[in-house]
């Protein structure tokens, strides 16, 4: 039974999309869609690596550029559903598939190089939690234990 709900749900999932996804007008694929930055992950990984500074603002200036692009055709030319242009294009080219405000929009596919970036980000994150608690608890028993 549960393979069948799951074949159900993507063949509804087929035929509806929320107002929230996108279409690419250059091919006129619905939904699938990828976040491209400028800049290289490898750059970044390695300023996250020399301190905390200079990968926060080369991560913050690559985040503030992202541009939203095709799955199928790399085209940076992706048009929201709900959008007038976006409506008209669906339209025309996926007549079949309906805009259903309940439905839920789509996630943007991650790259290989961003689950590395955003893995190594919480690592870090992690680590300068545990460098500033460390001594603190150290400290607070010090003072319980004089």
């Amino acid at each position: 039974m549960k393979l069948k709900a799951t074949t159900d749900d993507q063949a509804l999932r087929a035929t509806q999309v929320s107002p929230n996804d996108w279409i690419c007008s250059s091919c006129g694929s619905v939904g699938e869609y990828r976040r491209i930055r400028p800049g290289s992950d490898v750059i970044e990984l390695v300023l996250w690596l020399c301190g905390i500074v200079p990968g926060l603002i080369y991560s913050s200036w690559r985040n503030s550029k992202k541009t939203t692009a095709c799955t199928h055709c790399a085209a940076m030319t992706m048009i929201a559903v709900g959008s007038p242009v976006g409506r008209e294009l669906l339209a025309r080219t996926s007549p079949n598939i309906q805009i259903v405000a309940s439905a839920a929009p789509r996630q943007p596919q991650m790259t290989t190089g961003e689950r590395v970036v955003a893995q190594a980000g919480r690592i870090a994150i992690w680590i300068l939690i545990a460098m500033l608690a460390v001594p603190a608890i150290f400290s607070l028993l010090a003072a319980v234990v004089s």
